[in-house]
């Protein structure tokens, strides 16, 4: 379903190539060699050398993180200092990574290096910009990551987050058998995670942008889409010069990211030249609008064709028999603690007898009066406390239900929120949309 899970743990005071190597040799050496198409990492290199030195096979693709691209760009925007060339500058450079066209992508940047370089006052961002980002354009820009199906690493965000501020509570922590228990937490809470996934139906994050995105197409028409030799054409809702190709892979996938209202199709299906497709890697509403155009032209085949009935042999839908295989190795390895809590339970039968022989031990064991005179005194408080306890369950019995602990929060209040809304401030640095995007890669082609 698209979600991040947890493999492996490396606690350490340092992050260098060595201890890198040393980690990963322990996955390989468990797991065995390991084939990945993307590698995402941070912009250090000490990752993706460790990666190279244990597991010879290159990826394909060797990404940053958008997210990360972005925010070391508006960090370092300070060393320009016309707020109005900071404005224009991080929308360069957004027009840059998000190009689409390879040729177009290396026209941009050679254009671009040589406007941050000239100006005095952007010459420092400029030199900043060719050291680190000039030289590995094929880990940031959009045009080198076309179908990768990956694009930010938010799932290691995300679980950093959690454990920073659920399982730890938001804290510093200095002891390691506090961190090593809050990750083996984090880890069983994911398999009750999955497990509820692969079995409940547990609406996701990218199946619920699945349903959004075919809510979207529902407001485009069948009608626009024109079937080529190389796929389906498809219009632009917002720029009406621009068209998408929309092709089929003909590939025969078993994940779950189906979208029920287009028959069944899976999201590996479809390929769009979208961003939010190709990029972003999402059923996007071109790919919908496809499935219903396909769907509609079935119909009104069905209509005219006559109606032959086959009977259909028996078929086992061996998806469901693995995720019930998957769900019972999960629920045998997450019930074993709760397994081993009930044979430790005894009986009221077996109390009773172990209390006896118990009791009859410390008896056989008194040889003094002053040993009795104890036991006789403290057999007095027992039979008190035993009707007390009886008591008190008989007459609160019919209030069980409105018990509740001492310390309990009451529920909070409906808040309504009285703070103003931010204006938009028109010198904010801010994304380019589409047209200024535009704009901004003509002007730097025509130069």
């Amino acid at each position: 379903m698209r979600q991040g899970f947890p493999c492996s743990f490396l606690i350490s005071n340092r992050t260098d190539a060595a201890l890198l190597t040393l980690f990963f040799s322990k996955i390989k050496e468990r797991v065995g060699e390991l084939f990945p198409k993307v590698f995402m990492s941070d912009m250090a290199d000490s990752f993706y050398n460790a990666w190279v030195t244990v597991f010879p096979n290159q990826p394909k693709h060797r990404l940053y993180c958008t997210w990360h691209v972005d925010r070391a760009w508006r960090k370092n925007l300070c060393k320009i200092t016309c707020r109005e060339m900071k404005i224009y500058t991080y929308k360069l450079l957004r027009t840059l990574m998000e190009e689409k066209d390879p040729e177009a992508f290396v026209k941009i940047l050679e254009q671009a290096t040589i406007f941050l370089i000239k100006s005095p006052e952007m010459k420092e961002f400029g030199t900043y910009f060719l050291e680190n980002y000039a030289n590995c354009t094929n880990a940031w820009a959009f045009c080198y990551r076309l179908q990768a199906g990956l694009n930010t690493n938010m799932h290691v965000e995300r679980m950093h987050r959690t454990l920073k501020y659920i399982y730890l509570h938001g804290k510093k922590v200095k002891r390691l058998d506090k961190t090593v228990n809050a990750l083996m937490k984090f880890t069983r809470d994911k398999l009750f995670d999955r497990l509820l996934v692969g079995m409940k139906d547990k609406l996701t994050s990218k199946l619920k942008d699945l349903r959004s995105r075919h809510k979207n197409s529902l407001s485009l028409s069948i009608e626009s889409v024109l079937k080529s030799d190389n796929g389906y054409i498809v219009p632009s809702q917002s720029n009406t010069y621009e068209t998408y190709l929309v092709q089929e892979t003909n590939l025969d996938c078993d994940c779950q990211l189906i979208c029920t209202d287009c028959n069944n199709v899976c999201l590996h299906q479809y390929t769009c030249n979208c961003t939010d497709a190709c990029i972003k890697w999402n059923m996007c509403k071109h790919i919908h609008l496809v499935c219903r155009y396909k769907c509609s032209a079935t119909i009104e085949q069905d209509r005219t064709d006559p109606v032959i009935e086959l009977q259909e042999p028996l078929c086992i839908d061996h998806k469901i028999q693995k995720a019930l295989h998957e769900r019972d190795i999960l629920v045998t390895e997450l019930s074993k603690n709760n397994i081993s809590k009930h044979c430790n339970k005894k009986s009221s039968s077996e109390k009773r007898n172990s209390l006896k022989e118990r009791f009859a031990a410390i008896v056989d064991s008194i040889e003094d009066e002053e040993d009795f005179k104890i036991l006789e005194d403290t057999l007095k408080y027992i039979p008190p406390k035993i009707e007390a306890s009886k008591s008190s369950r008989n007459s609160f019995s019919s209030f069980s239900k409105n018990l509740f602990p001492n310390n309990k929060n009451v529920e909070p209040q409906r808040l309504f929120s009285t703070k103003k809304k931010k204006t938009q401030n028109e010198n904010a640095i801010q994304k380019p949309n589409r047209e200024e995007m535009k704009n901004i890669a003509i002007s730097f082609l025509m130069n």
